[in-house]
């Protein structure tokens, strides 16, 4: 509910700028999403549109590994507020190749209304729905192909709203009172 009076500017920029975090790069699935990101699909990228995407990663620990790869459209910003910092940016690129718990560097992201690719293992059983809330992407060359189609300010601008009407829905203080309230309703029966 925090996020959720966020709006988010979709603005058309270039190059635009999408980010990926984990909250610390020492747990195994953050760290091999980042490696995704990094190491496959921002080269990938590049190669096809030098000027076209920035990427920025976030979160703690970034291993010394991963430095090599902070060049050409890539770069390590580390912990950031992300209420203030991901204002601007464009995209949340979050791969969630394997793990459990909430996701919240997926839904955090949708709640403040940015345009979001991410994997459809991710998101769950909640009602974000392909190309009208938020793309999925399988593969890392179907990530640059759904990248590459998030060039369209449009299709950005849908998605941010539309992301943004479901969070409202789902996330409110006022649903979650209700999940709450119906909760205790069955275990004090």
């Amino acid at each position: 509910p925090l996020y959720l009076p966020n709006v988010q500017e979709i603005r058309d920029t270039k190059p635009l700028k999408v980010f990926f975090m984990g909250s610390t790069y020492t747990v195994h699935h953050n760290k091999e999403a980042l490696r995704t990101v990094i190491a496959e699909i921002a080269p990938k990228m590049f190669a096809k549109d030098p000027d076209g995407f920035r990427f920025y990663i976030l979160g703690k620990k970034l291993p010394a590994e991963f430095n090599a790869y902070m060049k050409d459209n890539v770069e390590y910003v580390g912990f950031q507020d992300t209420k203030v910092y991901l204002k601007a940016m464009d995209i949340g690129l979050i791969p969630s190749l394997f793990g459990a718990g909430m996701q919240q560097k997926i839904f955090e992201p949708l709640t403040l209304g940015i345009p979001q690719l991410t994997s459809k293992r991710g998101i769950a059983d909640y009602p974000f729905v392909e190309e009208e809330s938020v793309m999925y992407g399988a593969n890392v060359d179907d990530f640059v192909s759904k990248l590459t189609k998030m060039k369209d300010i449009n299709l950005r601008r849908t998605l941010s709203a539309n992301s943004k009407k479901i969070a409202e829905r789902i996330f409110s203080n006022e649903a979650i009172d209700g999940v709450v309230k119906e909760a205790l309703a069955f275990v004090l029966k």
